[in-house]
């Protein structure tokens, strides 16, 4: 064996052992989200044949298939009509949706005792180890409105209202009004000074 094909044997040796990547759970906005679910999302969707870009552009919800198939409706492709019933009627959403959020996000779920008691910092921390991330904010961010939507409760999110940026601790700034000033007109005249007369002088006043 030459040099070269023991490079390519060690390269398809190195192939073969390394750890498959890690799928990422979505990082696709809050609003987004809300939209699949609410009253004009997939609750008037039949189930699709094919649960793609395509179709989330037909149906005017944006990166809806990521977030579907990431809660895996779409077993090997193939939309499971059953499931999709249970998740677009508003009275089987809510259990249909926490069932598939635990099992999507198991890894999660398996490194925290309870998401009710659970810091930031161990939400973060159990991202990073379960799906390899740098920063976790807008995977989080997602992760905390699919529980939402879920009726799972996420203590850690509920500050931030399920991930929203804006920080609910720092102290909100009021407007100090400004003193208000006098007009100025240019026809207003001046006064001129009053003269008074004394005996032998003239003063002004």
């Amino acid at each position: 064996m030459n040099d070269e094909e023991a490079a390519e044997a060690v390269s398809e040796r190195d192939r073969r052992t390394r750890a498959p990547r890690r799928a990422r759970p979505p990082e696709v906005a809050a609003a987004d989200i809300d939209r699949i679910f609410d009253a004009n999302g997939i609750a008037k969707k039949a189930a699709p044949a094919k649960l793609d870009a395509a179709w989330s552009r037909s149906a005017g919800l944006p990166d809806a298939h990521i977030v579907l198939n990431w809660l895996n409706l779409a077993p090997e492709g193939v939309v499971d009509r059953a499931l999709w019933n249970r998740v677009r009627l508003p009275t089987s959403r809510q259990t249909a949706l926490a069932e598939q959020v635990r099992k999507a996000y198991a890894p999660v779920f398996d490194a925290l005792d309870d998401l009710g008691t659970a810091t930031k910092a161990q939400l973060d921390e159990a991202f990073v180890t379960a799906y390899d991330l740098g920063d976790t904010v807008r995977y989080v961010r997602a992760f905390g409105i699919l529980c939402r939507q879920a009726g799972i409760a996420v203590q850690a999110l509920s500050a931030r209202a399920a991930g929203d940026e804006a920080s609910q601790d720092a102290p909100a700034r009021t407007a100090q009004p400004r003193p208000a000033r006098r007009p100025m007109t240019a026809s207003t005249p001046k006064t001129p000074p009053t003269k008074r007369v004394v005996a032998g002088s003239t003063e002004h006043v």
